[in-house]
């Protein structure tokens, strides 16, 4: 479920946004992230049809990326309020996208105002791993435990190779200076400064 709670008055009954029981297709929410008065919601499962929504109050909740049925999804959202990225499949086999591609659009909270660009192919499609964007680039951890950064502006991407001893893991953020990437090593979690 997400929920909704008013700092101003706390002792208010909160507002559920959205659960597995309300979806349409019985996604479940992923991580959410605010931005300002905005909120931008994954919905998923782990094999199929996964969606975009978006809340503002005055609008409420409602579709930004949504297919009518698993032929096609949209997961790993992230913006920075200038970008949307995210990963689009198509050509489901089994339990995975045999199509994946990172997209972007310039920010908006309207599906109708949605102007998708492809900028190159997802190099494995992992699943609830939400880019960070910032500073005209995306990146995320990918499955294997290698990261993916990758240039908005014309696609061009590095990947961080991982290790039995160093997995890349959620990006935290991304300035225009550096990115800070939670890490798994042989010796614990940590923080890594690329």
């Amino acid at each position: 479920r997400v929920l909704l709670y008013d700092l101003e008055d706390l002792k208010a009954a909160p507002l559920e946004l959205t659960s597995t029981a309300k979806d349409p297709q019985g996604l479940q929410p992923a991580r959410p992230i605010l931005l300002g008065d905005t909120l931008i919601q994954g919905m998923g499962r782990l094999t199929r049809g996964q969606a975009v929504l978006v809340y503002t109050e005055p609008a409420g909740l409602r579709n930004l990326l949504r297919h009518p049925d698993a032929s096609e999804a949209n997961w790993n959202v992230g913006t920075d309020g200038k970008h949307l990225v995210w990963t689009h499949g198509k050509d489901p086999v089994y339990w995975e996208y045999t199509t994946r591609s990172i997209m972007t659009s310039p920010y908006t909270t309207g599906a109708s105002e949605l102007a998708p660009r492809r900028l190159r192919s997802d190099p494995n499609g992992a699943y609830d791993v939400n880019f960070a964007v910032g500073c005209g680039y995306a990146a995320h951890g990918l499955q294997g435990g290698s990261g993916l950064v990758v240039r908005i502006e014309d696609g061009r991407w590095w990947e961080l190779p991982g290790t039995l001893d160093w997995t890349w893991g959620p990006v935290l953020s991304i300035t225009c200076d550096e990115i800070i990437w939670w890490v798994a090593t042989y010796r614990g979690t940590g923080v890594a400064r690329v």
